[in-house]
């Protein structure tokens, strides 16, 4: 009776050790559970919270406008100098815009370059407008002043100068020198994007995604960020890249999403290269290896077809 009773007692224990463990295991794989679904989540909240952060791209006075720092003029370019004054004084806009570019090149004669773009600007020549818009806007030459800017981007922009009207667009959708106006900011921005200008696409895609100016559409941004993308335009391709990566206007796609960051990180400035680097590492963790293999591979592919095409301004 005693060792039928041990015997019991023996199993009770096991069977109670064997409950307890269990439970454990059951409660550290719910625990894990929660942490994955709650990484995932943050994960997927990261991502939605960049994609809503897509911002406009700045006026491209910061890479149409090259202002390359060089030597003052010497004395070799004097000959030619004086020529360009002569005709400058006899009424030419354009020899006034070359003296222009010539002064710009260099710090000490920055303000010398503003005042003859204003010379040709004032006769209504569009490109040293658009010039001395960039001087304004950017402090160069003459003191910082977005009204002034604004001024001299409308004048060039109503002149036909196509890269001013997205700065409008831009300076308009700011606010920046102008009260901001969406409406107005997206008429610009299709003005540019009618003659193929990828910043433009690139900023009209981002109205459309934030519906500022225009009905909310996912659709239609994901189409011009990928006009854009196809363009050369990094940061289209990083806005396109999260889209597929959250599922908003497109069929979420890991791979294609890993590709358009990866493009876009080999391609953008400083800044814009680490943001679009860090997302494509946080996409990583959540893809196979054959995922990864084919996304490089797309991203190989598309370089290759466009190695010969000029990555824009």
């Amino acid at each position: 009776m005693k060792v039928k009773e041990s015997i019991y007692q023996r199993s009770a224990r096991v069977a109670t050790f064997v409950a307890v463990l269990l439970f454990f295991v059951v409660s550290v794989a719910m625990l894990l559970v929660d942490y994955w679904i709650s990484v995932r989540t943050q994960d997927l909240a990261a991502y939605v919270a960049a994609a809503s952060a897509m911002t406009l791209e700045p006026s491209p006075s910061d890479s149409e406008i090259s202002f390359a720092r060089q030597d003052a003029p010497s004395q070799v370019q004097s000959a030619a100098i004086d020529e360009l004054e002569q005709r400058a004084a006899s009424g030419d806009p354009q020899a006034a815009f070359e003296l222009g570019n010539t002064y710009r090149l260099a710090v000490e004669t920055e303000a010398m370059a503003a005042g003859w773009y204003l010379e040709a600007a004032d006769q209504g020549y569009a490109p040293a407008q658009h010039r001395l818009a960039a001087m304004y806007e950017q402090g160069r030459g003459v003191p910082q002043n977005d009204a002034e800017a604004f001024r001299w981007y409308y004048q060039a922009a109503r002149n036909g100068y196509l890269a001013a009207r997205y700065n409008v667009g831009v300076m308009y959708s700011k606010g920046r020198g102008v009260s901001q106006n969406d409406e107005k900011a997206v008429d610009w921005l299709r003005k540019a994007v009618e003659h193929g200008d990828s910043k433009a696409m690139n900023n009209l895609g981002v109205m459309y995604f934030h519906g500022r100016g225009v009905p909310q559409s996912d659709e239609r941004a994901a189409a011009l960020y990928r006009e854009a993308a196809e363009q050369g335009r990094p940061t289209a391709q990083h806005n396109l890249g999260m889209l597929y990566v959250i599922g908003r206007g497109v069929k979420p796609d890991y791979e294609l999403a890993y590709m358009w960051l990866d493009i876009a990180a080999s391609q953008a400035d400083a800044e814009n290269r680490e943001l679009s680097a860090a997302a494509r590492r946080t996409l990583a963790l959540r893809m196979t290896a054959d995922q990864m293999a084919a996304a490089g591979l797309k991203a190989a592919e598309w370089r290759e077809q466009h190695s010969h095409s000029q990555v824009p301004g």
